[in-house]
């Protein structure tokens, strides 16, 4: 009876182990990197806490941008090195003013800032992990100590009204026009393009949408699976647009067919 008591007790105390080691495992992995998408708030907020600021250009339609969010910026080691970080997201179709300040040409561009703001790390273009983890520890010597380095200067107001569109897409535009539209540098564009498409929901345009996911220009296939998904009619895990092309006209396949099902299904 004795033994049977140690048993059931020496069960009990390794479930609720596993259950605390579960818990823990969840709530770490649902960290997430606390970006902050005013780069002179964000500034602000490194002077107070006495952090240097790690500063990510990006945009929406940058297909290597997209993959550092995915692939980079939610790795657990990668959140846990930006602890000691100020964590800023500036977009350059939206940011002009400081966009033209840090002479972007390319993106992504990952910029570090010491407490005394300056300059001290830039490097343009993707970055896995690895290698992101790498420019962050190279930095991390300069972030508390004065180097001399290039002090940025970013005007907060933009006097000349720069950024504002009067862009309007034609009510006739054709589909193919749309998804170039969809796809284009300027968000205002992009999103009157995507709004302009989705309603014109119908069996031909899906199976458009559809068919450019295979299209050879990772933009096109970007606007159109962010359309389809606005549709509510590609799983989340059918289709990746940076995937090989072997794989991509896989997957254009099957969303064609999926479609397909779903239209049957309805009649």
């Amino acid at each position: 009876m004795t033994r049977n008591k140690t048993e059931l007790l020496s069960c009990c105390l390794c479930l609720a182990l596993l259950i605390a080691t579960s818990a823990t495992a969840q709530k770490l992995g649902a960290r997430q990197i606390d970006w902050q998408t005013d780069y002179h708030a964000g500034l602000e907020l490194a002077t107070q806490q006495n952090k240097p600021a790690l500063i990510d250009f990006y945009a929406d339609w940058c297909g290597p941008c997209r993959m550092m969010d995915a692939q980079v910026y939610t790795d657990p080691q990668v959140i846990e090195a930006l602890d000691k970080f100020i964590a800023i997201k500036v977009d350059t179709d939206r940011d002009r003013n400081t966009a033209f300040a840090y002479g972007i040409r390319s993106i992504p561009r990952t910029v570090v800032l010491n407490i005394h703001g300056e300059m001290v790390g830039d490097i343009v273009g993707f970055m896995d992990s690895e290698r992101f983890l790498g420019f962050v520890s190279d930095v991390q010597e300069y972030t508390h100590e004065k180097t001399g380095g290039i002090v940025i200067s970013v005007p907060k107001a933009d006097d000349f009204g720069l950024g504002q569109s009067t862009f309007a897409i034609a009510p006739d535009a054709e589909l193919s026009e749309l998804l170039v539209y969809a796809s284009d540098r300027q968000p205002e564009v992009r999103e009157q393009a995507r709004q302009a498409i989705v309603a014109r929901d119908n069996l031909q345009v899906r199976e458009t949408l559809a068919k450019a996911l295979a299209h050879d220009y990772l933009g096109t296939r970007i606007a159109a699976w962010e359309a389809l998904r606005m549709l509510g009619v590609v799983p989340e895990d059918l289709y990746n647009p940076w995937a090989a092309k072997q794989d991509r006209d896989q997957a254009a396949r099957e969303v064609l067919d999926h479609i397909a099902t779903e239209t049957t299904d309805e009649d």
